[in-house]
């Protein structure tokens, strides 16, 4: 297990809330401190002197998980943060929630405790379900920038999350202004918390690959804020998937 400790200016607070909810980090802590150091502070000119301030306000995030989830979600911190550290986390009596966090963490989120059998249904520790979700989301403005080459993408990094993640993608379609899907899920898993994972991810490395976006999209939000989840039955789900892989046909 890791301690990550994220300082930023309150300016990129959004950014690294942002960043920690795509990588799946959960309970962070969050204080507003003040600092000095290469950054020296603002000063102003007063009656013909130099007076105010030599701290500046900062954020300060700290949260606890595994050594993957953790330098991943490091790696993407740092393109905001002023500063940044991510170290072995021991155990103390003070800390006693962040040994909850962990103790959690390591049990519903790592452990494979489901396989999918062929007919359909899926296998718990102790539940059988079958979850299905048709999820669709828009960029934003409606904005026709999922094309020439960036749907094919956008696939192929859900298909990677999908794994990471361990839900199945049963269909898929990235149209220019929007995507379905039709995933199957296990019981532990909110809705809310997939879309923000798979729209934040996809957001974060869709701008690396692609910074010119940025332009197409006032204020540099690639998605739109709201989405739609509908559930899936066993009589629905053939006409849902129809409905997802003849989006192209349609759109011709």
């Amino acid at each position: 297990m890791k301690k990550l400790t994220v300082i930023v200016k309150p300016a990129n607070r959004e950014d690294v809330i942002d960043i920690m909810e795509s990588c799946a980090v959960y309970g962070v802590m969050e204080t507003d401190i003040t600092g000095y150091g290469n950054q020296k502070g603002y000063r102003v000119m007063y009656r013909g002197a130099m007076s105010g301030p030599n701290v500046l306000m900062k954020c300060k995030f700290e949260t606890v998980g595994d050594d993957k989830t953790i330098e991943n979600c490091a790696s993407h911190s740092r393109y905001f943060s002023d500063e940044l550290d991510a170290q072995n986390f021991y155990q103390k009596e003070e800390q006693m929630f962040d040994i909850f966090l962990c103790i959690w963490y390591t049990i519903f989120m790592k452990k494979d405790m489901f396989t999918i059998n062929k007919n359909g249904l899926s296998y718990g520790r102790g539940y059988v379900y079958s979850l299905q979700y048709h999820l669709v989301w828009c960029t934003k403005y409606r904005k026709k920038v999922l094309k020439d080459g960036i749907d094919v993408e956008c696939k192929e990094m859900l298909e990677s999350l999908a794994q990471e993640y361990k839900f199945q993608i049963l269909a898929m379609e990235v149209m220019p202004d929007h995507i379905h899907l039709l995933v199957d899920c296990r019981p532990q898993f909110y809705i809310s918390d997939m879309i923000k994972i798979m729209k934040g991810n996809l957001a974060r490395q869709m701008f690396l690959l692609h910074p010119e976006l940025k332009k197409e999209l006032w204020g540099g939000h690639l998605w739109n804020p709201s989405y739609c989840a509908v559930t899936v039955s066993d009589r629905s789900r053939e006409q849902v998937l129809a409905y997802i892989e003849g989006q192209k046909e349609k759109s011709r």
